[in-house]
């Protein structure tokens, strides 16, 4: 789901048949009318603002220009065979997808209000496949890319203004990496979890105080119970505060925050067993939205106290 406002909202949503839908709200959520657009396939949406919107899935890349009233699909240079992940902040959206032979992944920035993308000079070999989990976070100038094909495969990162290779080493192998910026880009979330490839691991978050990654256990490994920790995702608030979510060997979830950089872990959200950790979205004022079960979610004004609220008419 994409807040563009706090009244104007865009989700892709699962119906009850097996096929997805494209639904969008203009009274913060009151009502919900369906695009009738054909998204199957699609796994992203995101708007920079009330007019500028694109479509992420296995059919490519489409965008919209005028709120939503047409899509079209979107061309990049060289090419493109499947559209993994779309970031937006600053008046530019950057897209992660895959091209070429053999296939790497590539990245390319357009500004918003017009389809113009440059390729940047990165590029990533796929994986082996068959689980591409490419995830991408923006905030202010900076931006991340993370690429987990059933584990850590690579990442990159915007330096001096520039995509270039990120160089991220998890404390144990096999691992799973989310990472996360606030909407302004003033605090940036890091954490590592088994990929389920390998030995349980601890849930592991960068501490960023000192000004270098230095990697410290949210959540130990085992606690005595079968099954791995798994991560759900990571995110900040331009507050400062490091959100990562992620559910136990016993399927409990836990939302754990960070006022320190990441250098503790104090505040700790539990949730019932087995909740589902959905999407989550950056309202413009401030708040942060997660779903969990169907129709149901939570709101956060800072990211360190958490609320029910439905995420569905009732």
């Amino acid at each position: 789901m994409s807040w563009p406002s706090n009244d104007d909202g865009w989700l892709l949503a699962d119906t009850g048949d097996g096929t997805r839908e494209l639904l969008s709200t203009h009274d913060a959520g009151a009502s919900w009318a369906s695009s009738g657009l054909d998204v199957d396939g699609a796994m992203q949406v995101i708007f920079a603002d009330s007019a500028n919107g694109w479509l992420v899935g296995v059919n490519g890349l489409r965008s919209t220009h005028d709120d939503g009233s047409t899509w079209n699909s979107t061309s990049i240079p060289g090419g493109i065979s499947t559209d993994a992940a779309v970031a937006t902040s600053e008046g530019v959206v950057h897209t992660a997808y895959l091209a070429g032979d053999p296939t790497m992944l590539h990245i390319a920035t357009s500004p918003v209000d017009h389809d113009a993308f440059v390729v940047a000079p990165v590029s990533i070999q796929a994986g082996a496949g068959p689980r591409l989990d490419v995830s991408m976070t923006a905030g202010g100038p900076y931006g991340a890319m993370i690429y987990n094909d059933r584990t850590f495969v690579d990442a990159a990162e915007i330096r001096n203004g520039q995509w270039t290779p990120w160089k991220l080493d998890c404390p144990y192998p096999y691992p799973s990496l989310l990472v996360g910026l606030s909407p302004h880009g003033q605090a940036l979330a890091v954490a590592c979890g088994p990929s389920g490839f390998a030995d349980d691991g601890p849930i592991v978050a960068a501490d960023l105080s000192s000004g270098s990654i230095v990697w410290t256990t949210v959540e130990p490994a085992g606690n005595g119970v079968e099954g791995q920790n798994h991560l759900g995702f990571a995110t900040a608030t331009d507050a400062g505060v490091r959100i990562v979510a992620y559910s136990k060997g016993d399927g409990t979830s836990v939302i754990a925050s960070s006022t320190d950089g990441g250098a503790t872990w104090p505040t700790r959200t539990t949730l019932p067993a087995e909740t589902l950790l959905g999407i989550i979205a950056h309202l413009p004022d401030g708040r942060v939205l997660i779903t969990t079960d169907p129709g149901h979610g939570l709101i956060s004004p800072d990211g360190l106290t958490w609320t029910s609220v439905a995420t569905s008419p009732s």
